[in-house]
């Protein structure tokens, strides 16, 4: 429905249903528009931003229906004096999201009171429901109203209402609404000029939790290449594609190959200190290759150069070491059943966690050095308390051990309705003592032996009779029966198979079938529709290392879920006993939640390198 407005007597009001389009700075016109004084409208919001939260939020507000609210505002409450009234119903992300709180204090400046109807209707992650139109995207009716001239020092008054169930039930709930004949309860909001638009998550007890993102502040998206030809399961392929794309040095052939998407690079951008890859030499040498965190579970390779990258994150390679380890979870969205955090010890992709993208990785260190991603003054205030000397890799590991380690999501559920992980930190030093060599193992086990400590993965029982031979052609290639715990992979088979890891998940993400899935003749994801001719370039047979890493994946799993009643246990004496409350802490400097400046590359290295010009796990030319 466009959006209308209209002058009766002394009120101006406004109702409307605007478009959504994100990364649609191209349709921002008025509102971006600058004026004399050299800011736009939109600064008005984006300054808040700016002051407040990491760039990767800001990202988010570059959406069409956040123009349309910028834009309402300044029509209907700053160009008039007198009552007002605008009704929206747009996306709902602006209500609790990081990047909003400077359109959230707008409108608490310009109304006196908000009324919120939360619609809901996921139509993706973890907890999906029916929405009220037919998209994906969850919406709320927003309503603002001033009866005259207001204060604008003094925040508006908030109400809040979700609505839940089918489309119909919504509907008649909204009809219900309008007739006055609702029996809804409506709960007050928080008056703080940047609190979410909705009510705090959970109990008074969750309150008291430390949220993840204040122990750990550094946190980022991953790795977005904006195509899939940099990533492949098996090296070999990766070289393979690199010939492909250097055998001729025709720029239209390397611009149909590089499927330049909406991310501002082609083959003439120049990144990184290098020449542009159309300037490649004919027949360059191979890139050095390296090992990728691709999805929970899953260590593929990538070619090491940002010149192929939509956003490569150059602070997260610039902090890998044999010694980082990064963390993954749904920061910004609902956590689904499952561990709410998985490890590995790579640069993740965007959507390592469980294949759809946010602002979620966490890494132990901030840099290659090992700085700690951890402001020291809560780290000697937490030891105070315990009476311990606490460092940064024990609290990463306790933190881990409660995400992924314990029941936490079932624990939580409702909590989790509204995102950003909390963690009860234990003020007991026994407690924490075995949380945190509860959260080392399982960081062993899900870095596959390479983190926290060291010894081969309990692999005994998981055995390949026979081991396969060629690529599944198709889904019924891939069969699992638990009556015999055996995995059948084309005319391979894998036994000792717990139907318990077979059906472990994360988030809504089979870890298992997602990982065979890429293995396939025809692999799943979005490589299947891809533009390049490189994504044609693919594996022909069934690799012997995936084999080996099939296996360590079992491995992995079955002793991470044979863990988990030991930790669900653990974490009740936690919950039970003594915490250090999130009030407790000191607030985390702002630079600290920033993403490290990366290192300039220096004349000569090639892509994400270090000094002595390789990643750590790098191989040149990618051949073993």
């Amino acid at each position: 429905m466009p959006t209308r407005s209209n002058t009766t007597g002394t009120t101006t009001f406004l109702i409307g249903n605007p478009p959504y389009d994100r990364d649609a700075s191209a349709q921002g016109g008025f509102v971006l528009d600058r004026t004399e004084n050299g800011r736009s409208l939109f600064d008005d919001i984006l300054d808040d931003a700016k002051q407040n939260v990491i760039f990767s939020h800001t990202k988010s507000l570059n959406d069409l229906y956040v123009y349309f609210w910028r834009w309402a505002i300044w029509k209907v409450f700053e160009v008039n004096t007198g009552p007002a009234v605008v009704s929206m119903i747009t996306s709902s992300s602006w209500l609790t999201g990081a990047g909003f709180l400077g359109l959230r204090r707008l409108v608490r400046e310009v109304a006196d009171q908000i009324t919120i109807i939360d619609l809901g209707g996921a139509g993706r992650g973890a907890r999906k429901e029916e929405n009220v139109f037919d998209i994906q995207t969850p919406v709320a009716i927003v309503t603002l109203t001033r009866k005259g001239g207001s204060d604008r020092s003094v925040p508006a008054a908030a109400r809040y209402l979700r609505v839940s169930g089918s489309r119909q039930e919504k509907l008649s709930a909204l009809q219900e609404q309008a007739a006055g004949t609702a029996q809804a309860t409506w709960t007050p909001l928080h008056s703080d000029w940047y609190a979410p638009l909705s009510p705090p998550a959970g109990d008074e007890d969750w309150q008291t939790y430390v949220a993840v993102a204040d122990l750990l502040p550094w946190q980022q998206p991953g790795c977005s290449w904006g195509r899939t030809f940099p990533i492949a399961p098996q090296a070999e392929v990766l070289e393979e594609r690199w010939r492909r794309f250097v055998s001729t040095a025709d720029v239209k052939d390397r611009e149909g190959l590089y499927a330049a998407a909406n991310s501002g690079r082609n083959v003439h951008t120049k990144v990184g200190g290098q020449i542009p890859l159309a300037n490649e030499p004919t027949g360059a040498s191979g890139l050095p290759l390296v090992r990728y965190g691709y999805r929970s579970f899953d260590r593929q390779w990538a070619f090491s150069d940002p010149r192929f990258a939509t956003l490569e994150r150059p602070s997260l390679w610039w902090s890998v070491s044999p010694k980082q380890v990064f963390l993954t979870s749904m920061m910004t969205n609902p956590l689904g059943h499952g561990p709410a955090a998985t490890v590995t010890a790579f640069v993740p992709d965007f959507h390592h966690f469980c294949g759809r993208g946010g602002k979620d990785v966490i890494a132990l260190y901030r840099d290659a050095a090992g700085t700690p991603n951890v402001d020291p003054a809560a780290l000697r205030l937490l030891g105070n308390k315990l009476g311990l000397t606490i460092t940064v890799e024990q609290l990463f590991a306790y933190t881990f051990g409660v995400l992924a380690g314990a029941d936490y999501t079932e624990r939580f559920h409702e909590a989790l309705e509204t995102p950003g992980p909390r963690v009860p930190l234990t003020a007991d030093p026994e407690l924490f003592r075995r949380m945190v060599a509860h959260g080392e193992e399982l960081i062993w086990l899900q870095t596959f032996g390479e983190r926290f400590r060291e010894g081969e993965l309990p692999t005994a029982g998981i055995t390949w009779n026979p081991k396969p031979s060629r690529l599944p052609e198709a889904k019924t290639d891939i069969k699992y029966d638990s009556a015999t715990a055996a995995l059948r992979v084309a005319d391979g088979v894998l036994t000792g198979v717990p139907e318990q890891a077979w059906a472990f998940a994360v988030s809504g993400m089979g870890v298992m079938p997602k990982w065979l899935g890429y293995r396939m003749a025809k692999p799943t994801g979005k490589a299947a529709s891809s533009k390049s001719s490189l994504d044609k370039i693919r594996p022909t047979t069934w690799s012997s290392e995936w084999s080996t890493e099939l296996v360590e994946i079992v491995a992995a799993i079955k002793e991470t879920v044979a863990l988990v009643p030991a930790g669900i246990a653990l974490l009740d004496e936690i919950v039970t006993g003594p915490l250090v409350a999130a009030d407790e802490l000191p607030p985390v400097p702002d630079a600290l939640r920033q993403p490290p400046k990366a290192a300039k590359v220096a004349a000569g290295q090639e892509g994400f390198t270090f000094d002595d010009g390789m990643l750590p796990g790098t191989h040149e030319g990618g051949l073993f």
